[in-house]
């Protein structure tokens, strides 16, 4: 994708998805579904639409889906009943009481900055 937005320039990419959700997103799409796969695909996407398009729809047919976890096993379940017509993008996804990625946690990403030495420095208490 990153060729064709520096060819057609940052407005044309601008203009995929739906305002404050632009852009693509890479989705990747597992479970009982016929093509398991990741995909890049325009945020704000139907759901049924990406996996009907994308992953060849769910194992014997929309009606077997029960429930789907958009963004990993730490996020809120949606229920089939939402899946019909939930698009896939932060807003729509955090109207229905979920998100399409878990929170990051600082804890996780980093240390506290007072416990950060520069390379090659020693602790006082070695």
């Amino acid at each position: 994708m990153a060729p064709t937005i520096l060819r057609r320039g940052a407005a044309w990419f601008a203009g995929i998805g739906r305002p404050k959700n632009e852009g693509t997103k890479v989705y990747c799409i597992s479970g009982h579904v016929n093509a398991p796969c990741n995909v890049e695909e325009a945020m704000g996407i139907p759901l049924r639409e990406l996996i009907e398009r994308h992953a060849g729809g769910v194992r014997g047919g929309w009606d077997n889906l029960l429930a789907i976890i958009p963004g990993g096993s730490s996020v809120p379940v949606l229920p089939k009943s939402i899946c019909d017509t939930v698009l896939m993008d932060f807003d729509a996804l955090r109207d229905v009481k979920s998100v399409l990625a878990p929170p990051r946690s600082s804890s996780w990403t980093s240390r506290p900055t007072s416990s950060r030495r520069s390379p090659g420095s020693r602790s006082s208490t070695a």
